[in-house]
């Protein structure tokens, strides 16, 4: 076993924890929500997204941590025949590479122009949703 697996594992659940932390109301690491809101999704309203959301996106992350950390052989792998896993793992990859690719694709994050957002999205967003792409590939191969 590689280093990749539960690295991404833990990183995964590290941003599934946060999201869930966000949807409860917390505004780590800003000043407020609205603050928030401008680090974190690059809106001026005020108001980061919901509970329901915020939980959702955490709990697909941590499916996504789960799918990787049966491929890594971290997790039980439930029964589940191994071509499904493989799909899976190549989902979580495609995934993070189109969030990733995303971040540099012109026009994608116009949006959050002028907020911190966007640089923050630039420079960690996009290059952490490659890595764990990329991380996720290790896995696989």
């Amino acid at each position: 076993m590689n280093f990749a697996g539960p690295a991404v594992v833990v990183v995964l659940g590290v941003i599934a924890a946060l999201h869930f932390y966000w949807g409860c109301g917390g505004t780590w690491p800003a000043r407020s929500g609205a603050h928030l809101e401008r680090l974190a999704v690059g809106t001026r309203k005020g108001r980061m997204p919901g509970f329901l959301p915020s939980v959702a996106v955490a709990l697909l992350l941590g499916i996504a941590g789960y799918v990787v950390a049966a491929a890594s052989q971290l997790a039980h792998r439930l029964g589940v025949p191994d071509v499904l896993w493989l799909l899976a793992n190549i989902g979580v990859a495609g995934v993070f590479l189109l969030r990733g690719a995303a971040t540099y694709a012109p026009g994608v994050f116009d949006y959050a122009r002028g907020t911190p957002f966007h640089s923050l999205n630039r420079r960690y967003y996009g290059p952490l949703c490659l890595l764990l792409a990329a991380g996720v590939a290790v896995v696989l191969l």
